[in-house]
């Protein structure tokens, strides 16, 4: 006899359906979308192929802050054999690890009940469609990727049976994190602690067992970083990658304060977690929970809070993929609150209202983030589409027209260092840390330039009447702006080599 369809698997069909169907056809639609800084990946990883090491036109640098990501690009590279592909594949398993770790977190803090049943799904529909996600899938920058790391590893610190096994995956993920994003030590410290603690309150481990664990862990916790360490102090005489520091300028030019900081990450939040954002505050505010909705919000929050408290307290320039490794946990346990809380909302019949309320929110986070999608992220994608194009033809026109031994000078170092030969000056200091000393100034970083052999000048910044231009393109608009109207052609700048 046919065992019945359960309502639930129903249900959880048709709420993830629609996100798959979005994620396959945002792949498609951005399929050509490499982000510059993903070249710079790559260049690297090509590097690392080639036996030259972690290196930039052939020389060791600090310039990529996350040599695991650039390690899996590698490796993938020699499966598949072409580094576009490895990349966009690489972002696919990103994607997958982001969206399997919140649903099963989401399961694991969801009541029982049909509306427990319908919070995991709920939580991937919105996190997929969140705009900052959407943008930044496919793009092959490791952002989801970490995002990933961040739920599986809360997952795996926070439910189940903390096993040897299970902790010794928690302490190997613990030692790969900061080779993937430095900020993901501000979670590994509390959740290896908590880690320890749960395996210590196992009652079947005797003190030699856990001894055994604990300095196993240890092992594979420290490993990993004292590898690339040692490798880091050799080749580059720093643990610092060169990037902290260039990430403290704004795109206008001036330095990030604490009040410009606050205004961006507040500004940022407002865009891209608007309702998940009020209504923690609002739930809190009112104290409408119940004690274990509170200590799950809690627990929840602990890591995007910890993580825009550290860019803050680090004046970096917030950009959207750093708000992306953490804000989707305010998402997370605003649904949770509320899910949970429905006892103590002030509702005339708490279990149909509660589920009507708990509906409703998530409907206006989907809309909100449609309508994002809607605006800016689809014309900013095509536009970055439209960008990757025509700097492939300048690249050609290189290739062809400038020789393959005189240096260029270009701020957007990645598409251009990836498609050429030419030795790269790099303006805005990612490799060469000597050119962030004049960020805020063109005319010394346009003399530094030249002192470093420079023959050749790709945008801005550049002092106006000091060469000749060779080449010119139109360049689309790439921004966030809450305007179709601002990603169309009469938007477009003018891009030229100058020589």
């Amino acid at each position: 006899m046919k065992q019945p369809i359960k309502i639930d698997a129903v249900v959880r069909v048709l709420v993830l359906a629609p996100a798959l169907a979005w994620l396959v056809w945002l792949f498609i639609y951005t399929l050509p979308y490499v982000e510059d800084d993903a070249f710079i990946h790559l260049h690297f990883a090509r590097s690392v192929m080639r036996g030259g090491g972690f290196a930039f036109n052939g020389q060791p640098t600090y310039g990529d802050s996350s040599p695991l990501w650039v390690g899996l690009i590698a490796l993938t590279f020699v499966v598949v054999g072409h580094w576009v592909v490895a990349l966009k594949l690489l972002a696919v398993a990103g994607v997958i690890t982001c969206l399997t770790g919140a649903y099963y977190v989401a399961r694991r803090l969801a009541d029982q009940g049909r509306l427990g049943a319908l919070l995991p799904p709920v939580l991937v529909l919105i996190v997929s469609l969140n705009p900052f996600f959407s943008f930044w899938a496919f793009s092959g920058m490791e952002a989801v990727m970490a995002l990933g790391w961040a739920f599986w590893f809360c997952g795996l610190a926070l439910f189940g049976e903390m096993s040897i096994r299970r902790f010794a995956l928690l302490c190997l993920m613990a030692g790969l994190a900061p080779l993937l994003r430095a900020e993901l030590l501000l979670l590994v410290l509390p959740g290896l602690g908590l880690g320890v603690w749960r395996l210590y309150r196992r009652h079947l481990l005797n003190n030699r067992t856990l001894a055994i664990a604990i300095v196993g862990g240890t092992v594979l916790v420290v490993l990993p970083v004292l590898i690339w360490s040692g490798y880091a102090l050799h080749a580059f005489g720093t643990l610092i990658p060169n990037t902290n520091a260039a990430k403290r300028v704004l795109p206008s030019g001036n330095e990030v304060g604490f009040v410009s900081g606050a205004i961006r990450l507040a500004s940022l939040i407002a865009v891209g977690f608007p309702i998940e954002t009020l209504l923690v505050c609002v739930l809190l505010a009112i104290a409408a929970y119940r004690r274990d909705a509170y200590l799950a919000a809690v627990l929840v929050l602990f890591w995007p809070v910890m993580l825009m408290a550290f860019y803050m307290a680090n004046n970096t320039a917030i950009q959207t993929r750093y708000v992306l490794i953490g804000a989707p946990f305010i998402t997370l346990a605003a649904l949770v609150m509320l899910h949970r809380s429905g006892s103590r909302l002030p509702l005339k019949r708490p279990g149909s209202r509660h589920a009507a309320a708990f509906l409703a929110v998530a409907l206006g986070m989907v809309i909100i983030a449609g309508a994002i999608n809607f605006i800016s992220v689809l014309p900013h994608l095509a536009n970055k589409v439209l960008s990757i194009a025509r700097v492939s033809v300048m690249t050609e026109y290189i290739r062809s027209q400038v020789p393959a031994d005189a240096p260029i000078a270009v701020y957007a170092i990645g598409q251009i260092g990836f498609q050429t030969p030419n030795p790269i000056i790099d303006l805005g200091g990612l490799t060469m840390p000597a050119a962030q000393r004049y960020l805020l100034d063109p005319d010394k970083m346009f003399e530094w330039a030249k002192g470093e052999g420079a023959e050749y000048f790709i945008g801005e910044p550049l002092p106006a009447a000091k060469g000749r231009p060779v080449y010119s393109t139109r360049m689309p608009f790439v921004g966030w702006q809450f305007s179709r109207s601002a990603y169309a052609e009469d938007h477009e700048y003018a891009l030229s080599i100058v020589r």
